[in-house]
């Protein structure tokens, strides 16, 4: 019975390897989103401070640019 169990475990092992190697790579996806957010909203906080026609020829209004740089980095 022990050799049975110790047996199905050493089988389970690659498979556990395999999740965690999932959930790795799903949190390493998505501190890297989170990161690239953080660093988009920078460069729009930036932007907002162009002039108005400057603004309109990049096609972005003022008050766009607040809405997304008051989003938290975890919201798209």
């Amino acid at each position: 019975m022990y050799r049975a169990i110790a047996e199905f475990s050493r089988e389970l092992a690659p498979l556990e390897d395999r999740r965690r190697s999932t959930v790795l790579d799903v949190i390493k996806k998505t501190l890297g989103a989170w990161v690239d957010r953080v660093e988009s909203r920078r460069r729009l906080a930036a932007i907002a401070g162009m002039d108005a026609h400057l603004l309109r020829d990049i096609g972005i209004t003022r008050s766009e640019i607040m809405i997304e740089t008051s989003k938290p980095f975890w919201r798209a």
